[in-house]
């Protein structure tokens, strides 16, 4: 009796299943070290899929069911409308969104979440929605502590009544704090500091002492220390250091 056998080489099928293997580990990993998680939802049945990140983010179990009206639910309360609002154009209209929100996890704890999605449709028509989603709470207190440091900056420069200044030596551009406007005389939305404007604010009498001191600030890397006298938009003569 004769065996009629086939032999199939499938090494690139196999290589390219790897490969899909291999990106996908990479995919799910990167997004666990970013706190990036992905979801898509149909329109029609209205239930959601999401990646494990997302889950994770959540603090829900593996087994629970999302869907879009739930998934709104987890957004802090004055987030949820706008969170409703966007979700329902993306369906509509076909509307991309992106959007920062503070968010309340299962457990309980109070996140910031950075939430993106974008309509897929047939015919003109949103079948799908589809995105990305990411714990952005660390980012936010960084930024809000940033803030918070640059008006007790703002703050400490007005009652002690210190300035601080930048000069790029190249270009002459001149970037001065709230409170150099306010020892000179100046509001910030009528004057636009420059190196030059500055020597036109000192005093003539002045003016080549100070410059001599910025030249050997310049040329010779000594400090720039010096008290002078200027010249407000006013007339008022007063003295600076």
């Amino acid at each position: 009796t004769a065996t009629l056998n086939f032999l199939s080489d499938i090494t690139q099928r196999k290589q390219a299943e790897e490969k899909i293997i291999r990106s996908e580990t990479l995919l799910r990993e990167t997004g666990e070290m970013a706190k990036i998680g992905g979801w898509e939802f149909d329109v029609e049945t209205m239930e959601q899929v999401w990646t494990e990140e997302t889950y994770r983010i959540h603090e829900v179990g593996f087994d629970y069911k999302p869907n879009v009206e739930n998934g709104i639910d987890f957004y802090a309360p004055e987030a949820k409308p706008v969170m409703r609002q966007a979700v329902q154009r993306a369906i509509d209209h076909g509307e991309p969104f992106d959007l920062e929100l503070p968010f309340i996890t299962a457990k309980g704890t109070r996140l910031w979440v950075h939430a993106i999605g974008k309509a897929i449709q047939k015919d003109g028509k949103t079948i799908k929605v589809s995105g990305t989603f990411q714990d952005i709470t660390e980012r936010k207190k960084t930024e809000e502590a940033l803030r918070k440091s640059e008006e007790h900056l703002k703050e400490a420069q007005r009652v002690g009544h210190l300035g601080s200044w930048d000069l790029n030596v190249v270009t002459g551009d001149l970037q001065w704090s709230d409170e150099c406007y306010r020892i000179y005389g100046f509001r910030p939305q009528e004057f636009v500091p420059t190196y030059e404007k500055f020597r036109s604010i000192v005093h003539p009498e002045d003016l080549g002492f100070v410059q001599e001191q910025v030249d050997a600030a310049l040329n010779n890397d000594k400090h720039y220390d010096v008290d002078f006298r200027f010249v407000r938009p006013n007339g008022e003569i007063g003295w600076i250091h």
